[in-house]
């Protein structure tokens, strides 16, 4: 993907879509100690009310649960050469 400059394949993100537009604003992670881990519900708890933001339902829930998928992957892929994380669903259906 990389090495050939083509533009990845992202998946449709219609259905809350907000939330992935959330996670990039907040930071889609965190540094410590041990190295780059997903968000907690402490520091997306800060930030929702450093800017005024209050969260409905499993909003933060989400958040959290992406963060820590968002952190997995880019540990797991610290590789030129891994694959997407993702497969559309072109993919699927052939």
């Amino acid at each position: 993907m990389i090495k050939n400059k083509e533009d990845p394949e992202f998946p449709d993100l219609s259905y809350r879509a907000f939330l992935s537009v959330d996670l990039l604003s907040v930071g889609p992670t965190m540094s410590t100690g041990m190295g780059i881990v997903g968000l907690s519900h402490s520091e997306l708890s800060s930030w929702a009310a450093n800017i005024g933001h209050e969260f409905e339902g499993t909003e933060a829930e989400w958040l959290v649960k992406m963060s820590d998928a968002y952190a997995a992957e880019l540990v797991r892929s610290d590789d030129m050469d891994t694959p997407a994380p993702f497969v559309t669903i072109e993919v699927l259906e052939s």
